[in-house]
């Protein structure tokens, strides 16, 4: 009974040696536990993490702060980002998950382009056993591509390729194949196109205009081509240059299909189909 004393003070060093088997830190809440010199209490939830959308690709980027443990300086050994479909509740998604080693990045992307309102949090991890989850970051990916008009031609027109001609002109201009506009909020990062033609008479294979004549169309179809384009408010104006007499003269329909893409890669199509007869 007399060497009891000696036994406690012998745990309580081992303890605070951090010699103690680690399962004496293995629990979630904020409990306070020793092990070294941490504390489970002292296991801070990281901030809420910084959430916007990458340009070029669209992806999702969540960027955060280390996240603070005990009072000695040390941050969190890793982190997991989770990605939910409520505000609160609802079984998470892992994204991804970053080792915090020195000078690491503590961000990531999440590739996938879901749809509609997700909420992203940072999981703190402390070696193989604590942890701690921040608060959720709503965030709406724009998913949505360009409005796109085509002026000329225009879309539906019947009639002697001598009139077309006159309403490109009229519409974009001297030395235009065809022309219209794009616009978006986030802005617009390109505009390409292509003019087939499917000939009414004789030889019907479908062709595509490569800047300088009709050529067969190949197995994959005709290329597209960058379009000329202007900075107007709100978007760019844009136009295939080249000269409609040597383009809109055989009998036959022309088809021109025009892609416009914003800043986040999304993408919005439209076609114009004429008859020369």
């Amino acid at each position: 009974m007399t060497r009891a004393p000696h036994v406690v003070a012998l745990v309580a060093l081992a303890v605070w040696l951090g010699q103690v088997d680690g399962t004496s830190a293995a629990f979630t809440d904020r409990a306070v536990v020793t092990s070294g010199t941490h504390t489970s209490g002292s296991m801070a939830a990281p901030a809420v993490p910084t959430v916007t959308q990458v340009r070029g690709s669209g992806a999702t980027r969540v960027a955060w702060t280390a996240s603070a443990v005990g009072d000695h300086g040390a941050t969190a050994t890793s982190y997991e980002v989770q990605r939910y479909d409520a505000a609160t509740g609802a079984t998470p998604t892992a994204v991804c998950s970053v080792t915090a080693d020195p000078g690491a990045t503590l961000a990531c992307e999440d590739g996938t382009r879901p749809s509609g309102t997700r909420h992203y949090a940072v999981r703190a991890r402390f070696g193989a056993s604590w942890r701690a989850e921040s608060s959720r970051r709503a965030f709406a990916a724009d998913l949505t591509g360009p409005d796109v008009t085509v002026t000329q031609p225009e879309n539906g027109y019947r009639g002697s390729a001598a009139d077309l001609r006159r309403a490109l002109d009229r519409g974009c201009g001297a030395d235009a194949l065809g022309c219209g506009s794009a616009a978006d909020p986030a802005g617009v990062e390109a505009v390409r196109w292509v003019l087939e033609l499917r000939p009414s008479a004789g030889n019907r294979a479908l062709r595509c205009w490569d800047g300088a004549s009709f050529v067969v169309a190949g197995a994959s179809g005709c290329a597209d081509r960058a379009a000329a384009t202007s900075a107007v408010s709100g978007g760019l104006r844009w136009r295939i240059p080249g000269a409609a007499n040597e383009v809109y003269r055989d009998r036959g329909t022309y088809t021109v299909t025009v892609t416009a893409r914003d800043v986040f890669a999304n993408p919005t199509t439209v076609t114009s189909a004429v008859t020369v007869n």
